[in-house]
């Protein structure tokens, strides 16, 4: 119901299946149902429910809500802004190969965000971000490469990921 896939669109609907199914425990509504409540989609827009649910699916383990949730206490979205917790869940959503959760666990050890900075880590975490070609880790390696932060200074590559980011 929320997008109109083989029913006519209704979210209001959407949010009454999801909250029936995330009372029962159901991972995926729970995740949808923060999506819901953070967008304000067929609900009023409540950032502090949309963490609620987003953190039941987190615990869970469904990986989309892993990150999102450490999206949530970087950007302070429903929530105080707590560097150590959102590291905590960027760590979380990382190790499970979760692109946007590579890119943002690098900028934390590139900005010494919940933990000291360390541009070997940075260097790391872009790299295998920039492998699942995301774009704004391709341009942060292509600077790493270029100034030589956290890996020897390669002009080449520093080139090569430009490029990428571009592409």
């Amino acid at each position: 119901y929320e997008h109109g896939y083989g029913v006519e669109k209704d979210p209001k609907k959407a949010v009454e299946l999801y909250k029936k199914s995330a009372d029962m425990g159901h991972t995926a509504s729970l995740f949808n149902l923060s999506g819901c409540y953070g967008g304000g989609i067929g609900i009023d827009k409540d950032a502090e429910k949309a963490v609620f649910y987003c953190r039941k699916a987190a615990e869970n383990g469904y990986v989309n809500a892993i990150y999102n949730l450490g999206y949530y206490y970087y950007t302070g979205f429903g929530t105080a802004i707590n560097y150590e917790l959102a590291l905590y869940w960027f760590r979380k959503a990382a190790e499970k190969n979760h692109t946007k959760g590579c890119y943002y666990l690098a900028l934390c050890y590139d900005n010494g965000h919940g933990t000291k900075k360390n541009d070997e880590l940075a260097f790391y975490w872009y790299k295998k971000a920039a492998d699942n070609d995301h774009k704004k880790a391709c341009r942060a390696l292509s600077e790493c490469y270029k100034n030589g932060k956290g890996v020897e200074a390669d002009p080449d590559m520093a080139e090569y990921y430009a490029k990428k980011a571009d592409s």
